[in-house]
């Protein structure tokens, strides 16, 4: 649904903890005004895209000098801190994460929750409904 939502944006680019650097490094080639979507879990809030996209916010406030961010932006920014140096911490900290740990998912939540060390940024192509084509 966030990518659908997402579609009359001129390029969608998806992040995650893993992809965090090269998302904001794409993110600020574009050039335009960057929004963060959360995709959230089964139409409800997810603690671990709110902290994602405030560590992307965190960075690209860094890098981008004269940036502002947005009421939501900060929020997010204010939910990430506490694990800007520990994303990890959100496989007890979740809910979410927790359940999936539970029913044997340990390991993928563990991945997923890994920063960085992955280069390729999915790219959205709306014309096709589809993540299509990888940056990097």
């Amino acid at each position: 649904r966030a990518l659908i939502a997402a579609r009359p944006a001129a390029a969608v680019g998806v992040a995650g903890f893993a992809n965090l650097d090269a998302a904001v490094e794409w993110a600020l080639e574009q050039r335009r005004s960057i929004v963060a979507v959360c995709a959230g879990e089964l139409g409800g809030r997810s603690v671990e895209d709110e902290v994602c996209a405030g560590l992307l916010v965190e960075r690209v406030l860094r890098r981008c000098a004269g940036a502002e961010a947005g009421p939501a932006a900060r929020a997010a920014l204010e939910t990430g801190r506490p694990y800007a140096t520990d994303p990890a911490r959100l496989g007890q900290d979740s809910p979410h994460a927790r359940r999936l740990t539970s029913r044997g998912r340990g390991g993928d939540v563990g991945a997923c929750l890994t920063l960085g060390g992955f280069g390729l940024v999915p790219i959205y192509r709306p014309d096709v409904d589809k993540v299509v084509s990888p940056y990097r």
